[in-house]
C-alpha cells in the first residue's frame, strides 16, 4: 500500500479521477498531487503557446503558409456549427465565402508590389466566386436540402472530411492567384500584362460566358410545369453534356495561364491546381454524380441513350448539336 500511494499523488487529475470512479476510492490530496497538476497545466499551455507561435511564425515567413492554414480553418470553423444542427444549408455559402476572403487576403499581404494582373485576376476570382455562391444559394433554399449530404450530416466525422475536401478545393483551386499576390517581386519582362495574360483572360472569359450560358438555360428549363421530370438537350447543352462544368475548366486554366507569366521555378508547379480542380469534376464530385443520378432516372428512356451516345462529355461541339432525330 506504501507503494501504491506516491505514484497515485502523482497522476494528474484526470487520471486520478478516472480512476477513483473505477475503485470508488476518491484519491488523497497532497502537496505532490497539487504541483503534478501545476506541472500538467504548465504542459498544456506551453503547447497552446508554441501553436499560437509557429501559427505567427508561418504568418510573417510565409503569407502564402498563413492562407493556406486559414483555408482549413474557415471550414472547421463553419463545421462545428453545422455538425450540431446536422445541417449542409451554408455550405456552398461557406466555400464561396472562403474564396473572396484568402484573395482579400493575398492582396491585403502585398499591397505596396501589386500590379495589373493581380488586380484583374483577383477581380475574376470574386466575380466567379460570388456568382456561383448566390447561384448555390439559391438552388439550396429552392431544393431545401443537397442529396450530397443526407449520409453523412448525422455523422460529424464524415461530415468533416466533407468540409475539410471544401478547404482544400479552396486553397488548392485558386493557389496559383493567391502565389503571385503574396509575391513581392516580379520576374524581368512580367511588370506589365503581356500576351499570355491576354490569352488566359480570354479563355477566362470565354469559360465564364459558357458557364452563365448553361446555368441559365438549365434553369429555365427546369421551371417550366412540363419539364420537371425531364433533362435537357437544347443550348449549349446539345454541344455536350456538361457544358458549365468545362467552363469552369476553362476559366481556371486561363487565371493559371496568366498567373503563370509572374511565376518562377518551382513555382511552375501549380499547374497540379488547375489539373486537380479538372479532376475533382471529371472523376470525383461533378460528372460521375450527375452521370449516376441521369442513368438511375433516365436510363430506360431511348432519348436520354442517344444523348448519352452522340453527345459529347465535355468537349463542346457547336458544329453537331445533339437532336432529337437521333433517336431513330
Amino acid at each position: 500500500a506504501e507503494l501504491r500511494v506516491p505514484r497515485r499523488e502523482a497522476l494528474p487529475p484526470l487520471r486520478a479521477r478516472r480512476r477513483a470512479r473505477q475503485t470508488g476510492n476518491p484519491p488523497a490530496t497532497s502537496a505532490p498531487s497539487r504541483a503534478a497538476a501545476r506541472r500538467w497545466r504548465a504542459r498544456v499551455r506551453v503547447i497552446f503557446l508554441d501553436a499560437g507561435t509557429m501559427g505567427s511564425a508561418f504568418s510573417t515567413a510565409s503569407p502564402l503558409l498563413s492562407i493556406v492554414r486559414d483555408g482549413f480553418l474557415v471550414q472547421v470553423a463553419a463545421w462545428a456549427i453545422a455538425a450540431p444542427l446536422q445541417t449542409e444549408r451554408f455550405y456552398d455559402l461557406t466555400g464561396s465565402c472562403t474564396f473572396l476572403y484568402l484573395v482579400s487576403k493575398s492582396l491585403m499581404l502585398n499591397k505596396d508590389n501589386l500590379l495589373t494582373r493581380n488586380y484583374v485576376n483577383s477581380s475574376m476570382v470574386y466575380v466567379w466566386a460570388m456568382r456561383l455562391g448566390s447561384f448555390l444559394v439559391q438552388r439550396i433554399m429552392h431544393d431545401g436540402s443537397d442529396r450530397r449530404f443526407d449520409k453523412v450530416k448525422t455523422r460529424p466525422g464524415k461530415f468533416l472530411v466533407y468540409w475539410l475536401m471544401q478547404g482544400l478545393w479552396c486553397v488548392l483551386t485558386a493557389l496559383p492567384v493567391y502565389l503571385i499576390n503574396t509575391k513581392s517581386d516580379a520576374p524581368a519582362g512580367a511588370e506589365h500584362s503581356t500576351t499570355q495574360d491576354f490569352l488566359g483572360w480570354g479563355l477566362w472569359l470565354s469559360g465564364f460566358v459558357l458557364q452563365v450560358t448553361a446555368d441559365r438555360q438549365k434553369s429555365a428549363f427546369r421551371s417550366k410545369p412540363g419539364n420537371k421530370e425531364s433533362f435537357i438537350t437544347s443550348g449549349v447543352w446539345s454541344w455536350c453534356q456538361h457544358p458549365n462544368y468545362f467552363g469552369e475548366m476553362c476559366m481556371w486554366v486561363g487565371l493559371f495561364a496568366s498567373s503563370s507569366a509572374q511565376m518562377e521555378g518551382i513555382e511552375y508547379a501549380t499547374v497540379a491546381c488547375p489539373l486537380f480542380n479538372i479532376f475533382l469534376l471529371r472523376f470525383v464530385s461533378g460528372v460521375p454524380l450527375l452521370q449516376h443520378h441521369a442513368k438511375k432516372k433516365w436510363g430506360d428512356d431511348p432519348m436520354w441513350q442517344a444523348y448519352h451516345k452522340h453527345t459529347n462529355l465535355l468537349l463542346p461541339n457547336p458544329f453537331s448539336p445533339f437532336h432529337p432525330s437521333k433517336t431513330k
